[in-house]
């Protein structure tokens, strides 16, 4: 299973949730971040080690592979691991084999990898930073998790399920939430996503009294990008803004994809999907850098 989206956005909550709800849930589930180890340890933290297979190794060390046997494993970062521990990865995939560093055997292993990245893997593979057969391997179940201003309706929920859980710590009941609160935290743009919220309900439970929440106890968030203002003139839709950037970009590079993927910072794959979606196969007018409006006229 691959999950995708941006930092702090709860992918390892959806990896234990699927654990949780599975037949796997009585074994273990353990993490790890492929960015926090240099290779070698990373290899010795997923297969293991046997004792005085390199400096420092004094016992023999069991993988989080081999831990999890029956379990699920959750890979973080995946896009930051090296190509040559990525090899060892794919073949532990395709046959479901360990060796751990300095053992001359194999032994089988049975666990769920659910492996997470904040980047587009397709772009990676494109640039050379990540093997297409362990993309295809990995994304046999892909689940993208949206960040937390496109789904505002989960605000609420979430802000009352992160105090409530204080509250079982603390031994008191969950505090009441104001609805000026609520309206404070909907309208904020959260970088952070849901560890964002997650720290700033820590903060408002830290600092408010037994039973309420009030704006007062909130540090000063910033209004999203959307908030009401005076409007001058027509607004144009998403879609169209999107589609006349895009299009734009693409004249400038002479229709060059492959560049103008590179400047809007999205994979090539993405770039036709949108273009297919535009009702757009080609350049209007090729060398002569038209832009195609979002009504269909052509504007040189």
């Amino acid at each position: 299973m691959l999950v995708t989206g941006e930092t702090g956005s709860g992918k390892e909550l959806i990896g234990r949730a699927v654990h949780d709800h599975s037949d796997r849930r009585h074994k273990s589930f353990c993490g790890v971040n492929s960015a926090a180890f240099p290779e070698n340890l990373l290899e010795s933290e997923l297969f293991g080690h046997m004792r005085g297979a390199f400096t420092g190794a004094t016992s023999n060390k069991k993988g989080l592979f081999e831990e999890s046997d029956g379990g699920t494993v959750f890979l973080d970062e995946l896009a930051e691991m090296p190509l040559s521990m990525q090899a060892k990865l794919l073949r532990f995939l395709q046959t479901g084999e360990i060796r751990p560093i300095g053992s001359a055997s194999t032994r089988f292993v049975d666990v769920r990898l659910v492996a997470a990245t904040n980047k587009d893997l397709m772009t990676e593979v494109e640039a050379g930073r990540f093997r297409e057969d362990l993309y295809y391997r990995l994304a046999v179940i892909p689940l993208h998790v949206p960040p937390l201003r496109e789904r505002v309706s989960d605000i609420p929920l979430l802000a009352r399920h992160f105090v409530a859980e204080l509250a079982t710590r603390a031994n008191q009941p969950p505090p009441v939430l104001d609805r000026e609160v609520l309206d404070v935290l909907m309208a904020h743009h959260w970088p952070g996503n849901v560890r964002e919220l997650q720290n700033v309900m820590e903060r408002a439970f830290a600092l408010s009294p037994v039973g309420r929440i009030d704006p007062t106890m909130l540090p000063r968030l910033r209004p999203s990008l959307h908030e009401d203002r005076p409007v001058n003139g027509p607004v144009e839709s998403l879609t169209v803004l999107e589609r006349r950037h895009i299009m734009e970009t693409l004249d400038r590079v002479n229709w060059n994809k492959k560049r103008a993927a590179e400047l809007l910072e999205i994979s090539t794959t993405t770039l036709w999907r949108r273009l297919k979606e535009f009702g757009v196969q080609d350049a209007p007018h090729r060398g002569h850098f038209a832009t195609q409006l979002a009504d269909g006229s052509v504007r040189r």
